[in-house]
Parts: structure tokens; sequence; C-alpha cells
């Protein structure tokens, strides 16, 4: 009987220094999870904030005066922009990492603005630089519709996926799951959009082929 006692005070130490551990651990999981969602959240906030100033750009330049990008022309929107346009957060790129890796449809939409928006820059750069008859500046006019088109065409389709990082765990799978087996028309939009992504560099000053 004492053999017997002796054997199950030092089982209910062994088990007892396990299970305190692997609740220990389950804990320190949930709380890094907890931070990690926390950190998402605040991340598709920051970026919708950038996302939303951008397309609230464009719908300025071109609702009152009911026309497309491509017919303001570059002349007109190089003129506007060079008055004001929205300059990206300085955090864009590191909020962009928190988010990236967890939905390839949303990171190539991210990628694909944050690409299309450093062209805008880098083109009104090129014009604001004497002199303005300068070939590069006379390109840089020529390709800002198109490059503008393509920010904000990845910025709307990026905003209609970020909300759905604030959502808990659960509901982010299912809402993967929703859109790989039964994807909705933006769903498919969205994926087409990243699709043409490797065929039209938003960065070309080639004017054809530019989105509508």
């Amino acid at each position: 009987m004492w053999c017997w006692l002796q054997r199950l005070h030092y089982w209910q130490d062994l088990a007892g220094a396990v299970i305190g551990g692997t609740l220990g651990v389950i804990g320190a999981l949930i709380v890094a999870r907890s931070a990690i969602n926390r950190e998402r959240r605040n991340a598709s906030r920051m970026l919708q904030r950038d996302l939303l100033n951008v397309t609230g750009m464009v719908f300025g330049l071109t609702y009152h005066r009911r026309v497309t990008l491509a017919t303001l022309g570059g002349d007109n929107l190089a003129t506007n922009l060079a008055f004001y346009r929205h300059q990206l957060s300085p955090l864009f790129e590191a909020q962009m990492v928190s988010i990236i890796g967890t939905d390839t449809v949303l990171a190539g939409l991210l990628i694909g603005f944050h690409q299309a928006y450093t062209a805008l820059d880098s083109h009104m750069r090129q014009i604001e630089r004497p002199p303005a008859n300068d070939p590069g500046a006379v390109r840089a006019r020529r390709a800002i519709p198109r490059v503008l088109n393509f920010a904000d065409e990845y910025a709307r389709a990026a905003l209609y996926l970020l909300p759905l990082q604030e959502l808990g765990t659960w509901r982010r799978m299912w809402e993967r799951l929703r859109r790989r087996y039964r994807p909705t028309p933006q769903d498919e939009a969205n994926q087409a959009l990243v699709a043409r992504m490797s065929s039209e560099h938003p960065e070309s000053d080639d004017t054809t082929g530019a989105p509508e």
C-alpha cells in the first residue's frame, strides 16, 4: 500500500507539472495570437485611411467634371496633382507587411497599389524638375492617367478586402473558404485584377491598354 501511495504521489506531481506547463504554453499562444490580431486590425485601419484618401482624391478629380482620368488627360492631372496629392503614411510598407501574409489576393492588390502610387510620385517629381519640356517630363505626363487609374483600381479592390482583417480568426477562415469555393463577382474581379498585374506593369509609360 505504501509503495502504491508513493507511486500515485509521484505521478500526481508529474501530471501536475505537465498540465501546468501545457496550460502555460496555451496561455502564451492565446496572448500572442491576441497581440497579432490587434496589430493586424490596427494595420488594416491605417491602410484603409491611406487608400480612402487616394480614392477620394481621384473621385474629386473626376466626379464634378464627369470624366475619366484618361479623358481628363496627363497635363490637367499633372497641374492638379502638383497643387495637391495625398502622401502615403511613412509606415505604409510596414503596415503592408503585417497584412500580406494572411491573404494572397489582398497582398497582390496592396503591392500593385504601392507600385502604381510610387510610379505616380516618380512621374510627378520628373514633371516638377525643370525644364518643363524635358522629354522625360513629357513621357511622365502621358503616363499619369494610366498609373493613377491603376492605383485607384487596386485601392478600391483592397478596400473591399481589408475590413475582413478585422474579423475574428474563425470568421476570417470562413471568409477565405467562401471566397475560394463560392466567390462573388467582386471576388472574381479582384482575382482578375491581381492576375493582370503581370501583363500590365503600372510603371510603363505606354498608354495603350490602360484600364478604364
